[in-house]
């Protein structure tokens, strides 16, 4: 429980998701599906099943509705997670850098992201 608690709070562990989530969307492909199967790929080195991925996009969006709803609320997070100045953060909408940050959060906490056998 505490380490959840450090990974989802930690400004280094938020910028290492925001910087996942720009690399997603920078290169992991064109539809969430793509991208959201590139991210779990980089960060288990499986690819996700039908369960999983449909878990995992159903999280995405409905913290991209969230964020789209509330601007304000997504451009408080992306600035949070910048530490230092990243050129990309103009390239995309607030609201999704904000959503994939936190989808990227949630992969990069998984016991299969943390603990690989």
């Amino acid at each position: 429980p505490m380490q959840v608690l450090l990974l989802f709070n930690d400004p280094q562990y938020l910028e290492a998701a925001q910087g996942l989530a720009l690399r997603g969307l920078k290169t992991g492909g064109d539809t969430p599906e793509e991208i959201m199967t590139y991210l779990y790929r980089l960060c288990t080195g499986e690819t996700p099943d039908e369960a999983e991925l449909s878990r995992l996009l159903s999280g995405f969006q409905e913290d991209l509705s969230l964020f789209s709803s509330d601007p304000a609320r997504a451009e408080a997070l992306v600035a949070a997670c910048k530490i230092v100045d990243k050129p990309e953060l103009s390239e995309f909408p607030a609201a999704q850098i904000a959503a994939w940050t936190v989808t990227s959060n949630v992969l990069l906490s998984m016991d299969k992201t943390l603990n690989k056998n």
